[in-house]
C-alpha cells in the first residue's frame, strides 16, 4: 500500500500557474546567460603528509604478513585546498596548518 506525499498546503491553480511561469523564466534566463556553468567552488581537507604504507597486501598462500606500524593520528598535517568548476579542477594548492587562506593564495 502506498501513501500519498503530505504537503503543508493545497496549491491552487492560480499558485501552480505562478510557480510554473518562475521556473521558466529562470530557465529562459539561463539559456541566455548560463549562471551554473560560471560558478566556482572550493572544497578543504585535512591531509597527513606521511606516505604510510597500506595495511592490506596480496600473500602467496604460505607466505606470513609482515607487521605494519600503525598510523600516527598525531601527526603534521596540511590542508588541502581544492577549486574547481564544471570543467574540472582550476587550482590546488597544500596550505601548511598555521597559515589561512587569503588573497594572496
Amino acid at each position: 500500500m502506498k501513501l500519498g506525499e503530505r504537503v503543508p498546503h493545497d496549491l491552487t491553480s492560480s499558485l501552480r500557474k505562478k510557480r510554473v511561469d518562475a521556473e521558466k523564466e529562470s530557465l529562459d534566463r539561463h539559456k541566455q546567460e548560463p549562471f551554473l556553468h560560471q560558478l566556482v567552488t572550493l572544497d578543504e581537507k585535512r591531509i597527513s603528509l606521511d606516505d604510510h604504507q597500506c595495511s592490506k597486501k596480496w600473500l602467496r598462500e604460505k607466505q606470513k604478513p609482515q607487521p605494519t606500524p600503525k598510523h600516527d593520528p598525531h601527526q603534521k598535517k596540511v590542508m588541502l585546498s581544492v577549486w574547481w568548476y564544471r570543467e574540472g579542477v582550476i587550482f590546488w594548492r597544500l596550505i601548511e596548518s598555521s597559515s589561512s587562506i587569503d588573497a594572496e593564495v
